[in-house]
């Protein structure tokens, strides 16, 4: 269920030419209207994939989707974060006070993959998935906070011996260098954070 994802449509109907894309369970809208039909009008970026429906990657689009896919939810308040896209910084907000700063690496376009972009908007961390492979690489501690777009550790090789080499993405962090995850340092910062810190809080 949180890769599911709805088209927005152009007009209140089912029938209507898709606008954008908007994921399900994780994602944050803006609602500027509700109708009496059954539909919404929102506003959100597009969350389209290379698969989507519809081709609007990372365009802010308004459009309509059913009411009945839209639910108030209220974030928890003690930690926030920001993924600073320009920068390639993360920032933890404690209480509503910058907290901590960590290095990321974003999504990495070219002209036959636009949609590497890391998605825009607002998304709750609602869903742990743990480890994964990414070709020869694996992937720890990641969180989905989109339908393809994840928050994990900085991935790493596995070394004959079995030990871990971040060798080769490592000094990437700080400049743009995945397919759309939002990879975070490892290494403690001074405050002691690092991507097992996010994990555990």
């Amino acid at each position: 269920a949180d890769r599911t994802q709805v088209t927005l449509r152009a007009e209140p109907s089912d029938h209507a030419e898709g606008v954008g894309v908007v994921t399900r369970i994780n994602q944050g809208v803006h609602v500027l209207e509700t109708l009496d039909n059954g539909w919404s009008l929102i506003e959100c970026y597009s969350s389209s994939f290379h698969n989507s429906e519809v081709k609007r990657w990372n365009q802010l689009v308004q459009g309509y989707v059913e009411t009945k896919y839209l639910k108030v939810v209220e974030p928890q308040q003690e930690y926030g974060i920001v993924i600073d896209k320009l920068t390639q910084r993360m920032y933890v907000f404690k209480e509503g006070k910058l907290f901590s700063t960590l290095l990321v690496s974003t999504g990495l376009t070219n002209a036959k993959q636009p949609y590497n972009e890391t998605r825009s908007g607002e998304f709750f961390l609602t869903s742990p998935v743990g480890a994964f492979a990414s070709g020869n690489l694996t992937c720890a501690m990641a969180i989905r906070f989109n339908s393809g777009d994840l928050l994990h550790e900085v991935p790493y090789s596995t070394n004959a011996d079995g030990t871990k080499n971040y060798g080769y993405e490592e000094p990437d962090l700080g400049t743009k260098a995945s397919h759309g995850c939002i990879r975070v340092q490892r290494r403690k910062n001074p405050e002691g954070l690092n991507m097992s810190w996010l994990w555990n809080n």
